[in-house]
């Protein structure tokens, strides 16, 4: 017996610090979905109060439940940030989204449909340029045409095609790691206790999460031209503590164990 599309409820969980301007591009992206999220939750890695105005002005007229997951801003801490988020839901399914990511308006609905057991996905996004997100900042509208859209290195990520996607094979590899780009059922996030916390500082947490899961026994779907969002253009990202993490992430490819110490479970039942 198949899952139904009508007993799958989404939580969106969305992964912001010190962006504002962007969060509210994104959670305004959220109220044009054709299908509704069954909530939302923004994991917050310490911004300061003009991130938490946004979120309660825009509760104010929000269709579906909207908290706010902060914690205190002690470096780069997304995994914990994530955890935490992920402890409130009261969803069955997980989409996890980088808090620069606009959404197509289609992207809920074509997680739900993609969404099978024993499976988590990783969608696509196009990556706007400096100048198209500062016309988007400075009208404070999200517009791109299809114009401005081809002239983008990886445009193709723009095209709604579900069908095709449908078609398109997934290889079972670790890479790409898109963790703000997943979809995943909270009881697999759960069974594998979730982030790894000992990642502190960028880089390589959603390798040793993607390892995990295979690990597990989870297969990698792919979503592609379904699911599709608009990265907001912004420098790189600093990466003082990668090669710390990189050898906590290689750690995960030299043994079987899927449940990390350092996860979630801390934060359940509580």
């Amino acid at each position: 017996m198949g899952i139904k599309n009508e007993d799958i409820k989404v939580s969106l969980i969305i992964s912001t610090y010190n962006r504002p301007q962007a969060l509210y591009h994104v959670l305004e992206s959220v109220k044009k979905q054709i299908v509704l999220p069954h909530e939302v939750i923004v994991a917050d890695d310490g911004s300061s109060e003009e991130t938490s105005l946004i979120i309660k002005d825009a509760s104010k007229a929000f269709p579906v439940p909207l908290k706010h997951s902060w914690q205190e801003d002690l470096g780069f801490r997304q995994a914990s940030s994530k955890n935490k988020a992920a402890a409130k839901a009261t969803g069955n399914y997980l989409l996890f989204l980088d808090g620069d990511l606009v959404l197509h308006p289609f992207y809920i609905a074509d997680n739900i449909n993609s969404a099978k057991p024993r499976y988590f996905v990783v969608n696509s996004r196009v990556m706007l340029d400096e100048t198209i997100t500062k016309q988007i900042f400075k009208q404070n509208e999200f517009r791109v045409s299809i114009t401005e859209l081809l002239k983008q290195k990886n445009f193709k990520n723009g095209l709604h095609l579900p069908f095709l996607g449908s078609l398109i094979p997934t290889k079972q590899t670790i890479k790409p790691c898109r963790g703000g780009l997943m979809a995943i059922w909270k009881d697999d996030y759960y069974a594998v206790n979730g982030m790894n916390e000992e990642f502190v500082g960028w880089g390589h947490e959603d390798t040793d999460l993607f390892i995990r899961l295979f690990h597990y026994g989870l297969k990698r779907l792919n979503n592609k031209f379904r699911a599709l969002s608009y990265h907001l253009y912004h420098p790189t990202e600093n990466t003082d503590n990668s090669e710390n993490n990189k050898q906590i992430a290689e750690q995960a490819k030299r043994t079987t164990d899927y449940f990390c110490k350092n996860g979630i479970d801390k934060y359940l039942n509580k």
